[in-house]
């Protein structure tokens, strides 16, 4: 069993919180023509790509399942006491508060750094700090993984969308063109026929985060690029270490 960290974005940090986001797609790297699974060891999680990589052998970066992966997000150090940091995490918005999370003991000696020098370890400050930089004991997020699996992106459905954190419904009134358009101009008597939600295709829902994403690096949608698919549950283990939350 190994630990490896990923990066969320808050959104989807607030989705997996929820319970909403259960799955992940992420680039393969290098980009394969093609690529079918081998079993190695009992290991199914090696892909041979081809055909221009000479049928190169790709182990999954984000493990097998049993594996875990803890989550980096936004996060900040906003208080400390002696040999403990007072974290808040961006995508909790402005009412999330903080959380009070002792360092554990093997950080103690960072580097030539003794004990009574702990609290100019990790600063407070008033400072959101990038995800890639969030340490492992100030993730509050752990993740075990059920099962991984490679496609195309274009290849997802409905289902894998929702899995992916894409919303089944919306409510009417946020495209209200939406109840014009379908009763011919009449969206006053229509809207009360109708409801007040309509479900939600999550195909171009996806489509449209992917690009938001993806497109810039190469990776677009119309590129229909080879993804791992990740799948996962939220682990009870590691939870920030042990972590208590600041009144």
């Amino acid at each position: 069993m190994n630990d490896r960290p990923i990066l969320f974005s808050g959104p989807m940090v607030r989705a997996i919180l929820s319970g909403a986001k259960t799955q992940t797609r992420r680039i393969m790297k290098p980009k394969p023509d093609h690529c079918h699974r081998d079993i190695l060891n009992g290991n199914k999680n090696w892909y041979r790509l081809l055909p221009q990589l000479g049928e190169k052998q790709l182990k999954c970066p984000y493990g097998q399942p049993g594996d875990r992966l803890w989550v980096r997000e936004t996060w900040g150090c906003f208080d400390y006491s002696h040999d403990q940091r007072a974290i808040a995490y961006r995508a909790d918005g402005d009412d999330g508060g903080c959380t009070w999370i002792e360092i554990p003991k093997e950080y103690h000696h960072f580097g030539a750094m003794g004990e009574e020098d702990l609290p100019q370890y990790c600063p407070a400050n008033d400072k959101w700090r990038p995800s890639i930089h969030m340490p492992r004991w100030a993730s509050r997020i752990t993740l075990e993984v059920t099962e991984v699996r490679v496609e195309r992106i274009r290849d997802i459905d409905p289902t894998d969308c929702w899995a992916e954190g894409m919303p089944m419904e919306r409510r009417r009134d946020e495209i209200p063109h939406l109840v014009e358009f379908l009763s011919g101009g009449k969206a006053d008597g229509l809207r009360p026929k109708l409801g007040p939600w309509y479900t939600v295709d999550p195909i171009p829902e996806f489509r449209k985060l992917w690009n938001s994403i993806n497109a810039k690096r190469g990776y677009g949608w119309d590129v229909n690029p080879w993804v791992w698919v990740v799948s996962f549950r939220k682990s009870s283990y590691g939870v920030s270490y042990g972590s208590t939350r600041a009144t």
